[in-house]
């Protein structure tokens, strides 16, 4: 198990990897808007829903997070983690976000653009 940084950061990592998991959904929820534009520009409606789909499930999972950072920041947090681990599922809004160029959880290969 690795050792704890928040002494560098200034930030324990459990908060830091809150920040980085909220800033990562909606960094893909914006990269995903770039994807359903292409594949509009390209006539392929079926790939704009997949996208479409992505970018709603990074925007769920950084609404989560925000909420779990804002209850840790106001120090509301007991039993927060409860509400997430209920509705987390594989690929669901709990799920980091998937890099769309990396294998699927379902073992299929990425969309490509």
């Amino acid at each position: 198990m690795s050792e704890e940084t928040g002494h560098v950061t200034g930030t324990k990592d459990k908060d830091y990897n809150l920040l980085w998991y909220v800033e990562a959904c909606l960094s893909n929820a914006l990269r995903m808007e770039t994807y359903v534009q292409d594949a509009e520009r390209d006539g392929d409606s079926e790939v704009a829903e997949l996208f479409r789909k992505a970018q709603a499930d990074s925007r769920k999972g950084a609404e989560m997070g925000k909420r779990l950072l804002g209850a840790r920041l106001t120090g509301t947090g007991a039993g927060a983690g409860t509400a997430v681990s209920s509705i987390t599922q594989a690929g669901g809004p709990g799920a980091p976000p998937q890099d769309p160029m990396t294998p699927q959880s379902d073992g299929t290969a990425p969309p490509t653009a």
